[in-house]
């Protein structure tokens, strides 16, 4: 193919980590190679109306449909219809559903506008969460889909091996480019307290995917074991009032900070000894990349996407997910090591910068839409 490949981007979970692939392959993709077009929604996040603007200033074509990410029969019928009129007025070359709505609506317009090429990217399976009675719906409706399904681009090795093993797609039809970050230069003292209180912090959005009620409460157990600690939890989100009233509970109150949404997460990582996550699944998230990249020690849940990330012992710690006690005991232990923790800091940067750098999945991105544009 001597020109541009012209691929289309259906998306409704306009926030998180797949509003941050999103903007950094739009942004960061070479015209020469791809030239991307989006069909969006804004209930989730209004503020995405900002990266419409800029992606139309760039010459990126965007259209606003209405999707939920809620199952709505009628609603999801409406935005169906108005996709497929979208492809069938204009010629793509590879159509990209991403996450569970926008994914599930993407293949099914295309499945009927029929003709072009479609990919699916997950950006962590919500059927992962098997506390959820709607764990074994999701998982259904995924195999449902899979038909309809050229290739699925996983955005961790992890989650490619869920979509062979659980999903029983062939081997050929996954593909695994893991996320990146631009990676700073190499950090300096990373694990020196830069205050007189010593700092943990979590990034994450206050939903029951990240389950951030179980860092409060790893937050309230290192309270009690030792004075002088503070912690910080940046994110909005649902969960945010629910929270707020089990940290009063708890009796945190002026020891954890609500930092709300925070659009760069690095001055914060910059000042905490410790990163932590409490997430029950994941793709491959950033914030991890983040605060590995800033050269700290991460103590997380031990779930899929993570796994892809964190060497347990070597660059941080892995816990059971939903266990704030083993998190808590995690966090004392780098806490009392200093030397460890700067180690495992250490071995967190380099192990980024080698395997999780932007330019790297921009690369592998653009060969990945040319070998599926040509068939």
């Amino acid at each position: 193919m001597n020109r541009p490949v012209r691929v289309l981007h259906v998306l409704e979970a306009t926030g998180g980590g797949t509003r941050r692939w999103l903007e950094n392959v739009v942004r960061g993709m070479s015209k020469e190679r791809v030239i991307h077009a989006c069909i969006c929604a804004l209930r989730r996040e209004p503020s995405f109306l900002d990266s419409v603007a800029e992606f139309e200033n760039m010459g990126v074509k965007v259209w606003i449909v209405d999707m939920r990410r809620s199952i709505s029969p009628l609603h999801d019928a409406v935005a169906l219809r108005r996709i497929i009129r979208i492809l069938k007025s204009r010629d793509f070359d590879v159509i990209h559903g991403h996450s569970s709505k926008g994914g599930m609506l993407a293949r099914l317009a295309a499945s009927a506008a029929r003709g072009r090429p479609i990919v699916y990217s997950p950006h962590a399976f919500a059927f992962l969460d098997r506390t959820t009675p709607a764990s074994r719906l999701y998982r259904l409706l995924e195999k449902m889909a899979r038909p309809c399904t050229d290739h699925l681009l996983a955005v961790s090795e992890s989650e490619a091996r869920i979509a062979i093993e659980e999903l029983r797609y062939a081997p050929s039809q996954v593909t695994a480019i893991c996320n990146g970050i631009a990676v700073p230069n190499r950090p300096r003292d990373p694990c020196k307290p830069n205050s007189i209180s010593r700092q943990i912090g979590m990034v994450a959005e206050l939903r029951p995917q990240k389950d951030p009620a179980v860092f409060v409460k790893a937050c309230a157990l290192l309270h009690q074991r030792r004075k002088g600690l503070r912690f910080s939890l940046c994110g909005g989100g649902p969960l945010e009032r629910r929270l707020r009233r089990q940290s009063a509970r708890l009796g945190l109150d002026g020891v954890l900070r609500f930092e709300g949404l925070v659009p760069n997460p690095r001055p914060f990582l910059e000042q905490w000894e410790v990163f932590v996550i409490s997430s029950r699944y994941e793709g491959l998230p950033y914030v991890i990349l983040e605060a590995m990249a800033a050269g700290k020690p991460v103590v997380a849940t031990r779930v899929p996407g993570i796994e892809d990330v964190v060497v347990n012992g070597k660059t941080g710690v892995l816990v059971p997910p939903g266990d704030a006690n083993a998190m808590a005991d995690a966090v004392a232990c780098l806490l009392d090591d200093r030397d460890l923790a700067a180690h495992m800091g250490q071995a967190g940067y380099e192990r980024v910068a080698a395997r999780f750098r932007l330019d790297k999945q921009l690369w592998e991105l653009a060969e990945f839409y040319e070998r599926v544009a040509r068939g």
